[in-house]
């Protein structure tokens, strides 16, 4: 079926960044995120949601063992929709 308006019904109480990528990895994963990179010149990184092990109250921890502050992302991006920016 189609899918939903992932931005419908967020709880704003709780991290907009978190919960828009968690809404993301229980629909089907297809999405990406987009960081301050502080290891290098300030770029922008990218990382799939489905690399993405677990979501914190501060950070998202990454299966290869990095952390990204949620304060870091700038952009997330589902199926060619720009869900947020920053």
């Amino acid at each position: 079926g189609r899918l939903q308006n992932p931005m419908r019904k967020l709880n704003m109480r709780k991290n907009p960044v978190s919960e828009i990528i968690n809404r993301i990895i229980w629909t089907d994963g297809n999405g990406k995120v987009y960081f301050l990179d502080r290891k290098g010149n300030l770029s922008l990184k990218e990382i799939d949601v489905k690399d993405i092990e677990k979501l914190g109250s501060n950070f998202i921890f990454l299966k290869n063992g990095d952390m990204i502050p949620y304060h870091r992302v700038r952009r997330i991006i589902s199926h060619g929709i720009e869900l947020y920016k920053r």
